[in-house]
C-alpha cells in the first residue's frame, strides 16, 4: 500500500514538471497535455481503487474478539467466521476446478449437519450485506472522484482549450470512468463475492443423508 501510494506521488510529481515545462514553451500545449494528463492520472487511481481490496477490508472484519454476552457479539463487528473459514479452506489447492470444489464440500460435510446449516444462514446475511454495502461504497467512491475531476479540470482548464479539445478529453475520461465501475461492479459479484456463494451453493447441494455417509 505505502509503495502503490509512493509511486503516485512519483508519478504526479513527474506530470507536473512536464506540464509545467511544456506550458513556458506553448501555454495551449501545456494545458492541453495537463488536462490529459490529470484525467489519465485520476483514471489510473479510480481503476486500482474499484479493483483493490481496500473497500472489501473494510466490509469483511475477521478479527478475534471476547464478547461477554450474544447482544454483544450480534452487534458488534467482528464475527469470528474466520476460524471456521481457515478450516474449510485448509486444504491444498488442486489444479482441476471441480477438484477443488469437492475438497471444499468435503470440508463442509465434516462440521456435521447442524453446523453447516447454521453456515448457511451465516453466510446468507454476509453476503446480502456485502454486495449492498459494497455497491454503496463504489458508487460513493465514484461519485467522488468524478465531482474532483470535475473541479480540477473547471479550476484549472476550462476556457483555456481550443477547438473543443478539453470537451472531447472530458467525454472520453467520463466514458471511461463508467466504463470502469460497471466493470467493477460485475466483478464484484463474479469474484468477489465468489467464495461467499460458493460456500452456499455447495452447502445447498448437500443432502441430509450426506452427513452421515461421511
Amino acid at each position: 500500500m505505502i509503495k502503490q501510494v509512493f509511486y503516485y506521488l512519483l508519478a504526479f510529481i513527474i506530470g507536473t514538471v512536464i506540464c509545467g515545462l511544456l506550458g513556458m514553451v506553448n501555454d495551449e500545449l501545456g494545458k492541453f497535455v495537463g488536462s490529459l494528463f490529470i484525467s489519465v492520472y485520476t483514471l489510473k487511481a479510480y481503476y486500482d481503487c474499484m479493483n483493490s481490496t481496500i473497500l472489501r477490508k473494510r466490509l469483511v472484519r475477521n478479527k478475534k474478539v471476547k464478547y461477554k454476552t450474544l447482544q454483544e457479539w450480534i452487534e458488534g463487528k467482528y464475527k469470528g467466521f474466520y476460524e471456521l473459514e481457515n478450516t474449510i479452506f485448509a486444504g491444498e489447492a488442486k489444479t482441476d476446478c471441480l477438484d477443488n470444489l469437492k475438497v471444499i464440500r468435503n470440508q463442509i460435510l465434516k462440521l456435521g449437519k447442524e453446523k453447516a446449516k447454521l453456515l448457511r444462514a451465516h453466510l446468507k446475511v454476509v453476503d446480502k450485506n456485502e454486495s449492498y454495502i459494497e455497491f454503496l461504497l463504489k458508487f460513493i467512491t465514484s461519485m467522488v472522484m468524478g465531482i474532483f475531476l470535475w473541479g480540477v479540470k473547471s479550476l484549472l482548464f476550462k476556457e483555456t482549450l481550443s477547438y473543443g479539445f478539453e470537451e472531447v478529453i472530458n467525454l472520453i475520461t467520463y466514458c471511461f470512468a463508467i466504463f470502469i465501475w460497471i466493470s467493477s461492479i460485475i466483478s464484484n459479484n463474479l469474484e468477489s463475492c465468489y467464495k461467499t456463494r460458493v460456500l452456499l451453493e455447495i452447502i445447498d447441494t448437500i443432502e441430509d443423508d450426506d452427513y452421515y455417509l461421511s
